[in-house]
């Protein structure tokens, strides 16, 4: 009986001083003797980005049976790209779309861009009730209505402005920019 209330007592001293190196460890963390997991974590150049895509043009994608260019959205090629988390994050991916040049890589994957425009700047982006105005200024009169460069920079922005989920239709301001 006396083996058994000496076990005991050394198995709630070890219980003991476990406890007491939790609370020590713990309490060593928290003033900050280590290093601060919480930045390990979430720091705050992982949490700001988000993915969003770049829509460009591959012709050998958008050719009819004759081999003919079509001139539409069938060519359209996501590309994905990483911007700032934003209350402006379509008016910021259109700006990207307009005046961001083509990486080699992609370039090499046979994907064109007829962006930049020389003088195509983008005045706003306004939604409402799932409507996206996308007010352009020609400056330059680089892009003529009608065009199969037109229609291809028309089908770039329109893809690019839609994938966000607030967005079901998208239209320019002036109406005439592409020959609507």
């Amino acid at each position: 009986m006396n083996y058994r209330f000496i076990s005991i007592a050394v198995l709630s001293m070890i219980g003991v001083v476990l406890m007491g190196y939790v609370v020590q460890t713990t309490s060593a963390e928290s003033s900050g003797s280590e290093t601060d997991r919480s930045t390990e974590i979430a720091s705050p150049a992982t949490t700001s980005l988000q993915t969003v895509e770049l829509y460009y043009y591959r012709p050998q994608d958008d050719m009819d049976v004759k081999g003919d260019l079509q001139c539409s959205s069938a060519g359209l090629a996501a590309v994905p790209y990483k911007v700032e988390r934003s209350s402006a994050v379509i008016r910021d991916t259109v700006e990207i779309l307009l005046t961001r040049e083509l990486q080699q890589a992609q370039q090499q994957n046979g994907v064109i861009s007829e962006f930049p425009v020389s003088g195509l700047k983008l005045i706003g982006v306004r939604i409402e009730n799932g409507l996206a105005t996308v007010a352009l200024d020609d400056t330059k009169d680089e892009i003529t209505a009608g065009t199969c460069r037109a229609a291809v920079l028309q089908s770039q922005i329109t893809a690019t402005v839609q994938q966000f989920p607030s967005v079901a239709e998208v239209r320019f301001v002036p109406e005439t920019l592409f020959g609507m």
